[in-house]
């Protein structure tokens, strides 16, 4: 069995790139090894805080574009980002519905040299108003 110093030594031979090099004897090795290892630790938690921080401010952004600038001092919930979304696609989606339904009507066969007969006007304060058909 090979003793608990040497499994060290062996392992640390490819750690230069945590700032270990020259010596392998643990007792030497051990401060730099921890010294890299905190190192990288550092960089990777500094990543993370820059991607919350990143998405923290799209979230932000995307629910202030949804509910318009929040009152002085104030920032807006984030719970409710998801209903707000599929409101905002359900409106996009009725105002796409509307304009092409004004299409259809302007470009259908009833209308003449710009003149829109009575039938065109109800059709078409039918679809602004959404009356009944």
């Amino acid at each position: 069995m090979t003793d608990i110093r040497e499994q060290a030594r062996q392992a640390l031979a490819h750690w230069e790139k945590y700032g270990v090099s020259g010596s392998h004897d643990i007792d030497d090795v051990a401060p730099a090894l921890v010294d890299g290892l905190l190192a990288e630790l550092e960089r990777v938690e500094s990543g993370y805080h820059e991607l919350i921080n990143r998405q923290g401010s799209l979230l932000t952004n995307a629910v202030n574009a949804m509910k318009g600038d929040p009152p002085p001092l104030t920032t807006w919930s984030h719970h409710d980002v998801a209903e707000l979304a599929k409101g905002v696609v359900a409106e996009r989606d009725a105002a796409l519905s509307t304009l092409q339904q004004v299409r259809e009507l302007a470009s259908g066969p009833s209308c003449y040299a710009g003149a829109w007969p009575a039938v065109k006007v109800a059709d078409l304060l039918r679809i602004l108003d959404g009356g009944p058909s």
